[in-house]
């Protein structure tokens, strides 16, 4: 299966591998506390979150069209990528929920 670009290059789908992370335009997350813009994070997935309210969007990805790979809701917190198995930056995503959930934290 194939998804096509807005330059018409033809990527895979299901979207498998690694990829960034684009905070620009989105709401801020505790989750994303140290972990700078542009890091990439490890993906698998055949599908695209449709967002009502894109003020719960903390993140986007592009893998032929820019999509939402975070989301937040009050206390509930959502990713499109696998932090378990995305290296440094994905243990540094877990470590940062322990710490919200540790602190009971919602900001």
């Amino acid at each position: 299966m194939e998804d096509v670009r807005s330059d018409g290059v033809r990527v895979k789908v299901p979207h498998v591998g690694w990829n960034s992370l684009e905070f620009e335009g989105c709401a801020l997350s505790p989750l994303f506390d140290g972990i700078e813009e542009g890091s990439y994070f490890y993906f698998t997935h055949s599908y695209r979150v449709s967002v009502e309210d894109s003020r719960s969007i903390t993140s986007y990805t592009t893998h032929a069209t820019a999509f939402p790979s975070s989301l937040r809701k009050g206390n509930i917190y959502g990713t499109q990528f696998h932090p378990e198995k995305s290296s440094s930056l994905g243990l540094r995503v877990l470590l940062n929920f322990g710490r919200i959930v540790y602190e009971g934290k919602v900001r």
